[in-house]
């Protein structure tokens, strides 16, 4: 990472004097969400991508549940719907037959 800012700052001709501002305050931000981090219990950045992997692994577990889960939901929506017009069906043959309700 600091090669590719010090290519890129040979490139566009600034000094390096502006590379080392850069790399400082990319190093403060760092410290500072550290410190954040494990002031508010998660343990620092490494805790924090370690709970990243792990929510990742378990939505992608998750995922094919929730998929048949809709699937299934959309087949009872489709029955109910086909239910829906055969008892209008229905209802428009009594009313035929002259047997209102």
């Amino acid at each position: 990472m600091i090669w590719l800012a010090v290519g890129a700052a040979s490139e566009r001709s600034t000094g390096i004097e502006d590379l080392l501002l850069q790399l400082a305050s990319v190093a403060r931000f760092t410290n500072d969400l550290e410190r954040r981090l494990a002031g508010d219990g998660l343990g620092g950045l490494a805790r924090v991508r370690e709970l990243h992997r792990r929510v990742v692994e378990l939505l992608g577990a998750v995922s094919p549940d929730v998929t048949r889960a809709r699937a299934t939901v959309a087949d009872l929506v489709a029955s109910l719907r086909a239910m829906e017009d055969a008892l209008a069906r229905l209802r428009r043959l009594k009313s035929e037959l002259g047997h209102a309700s």
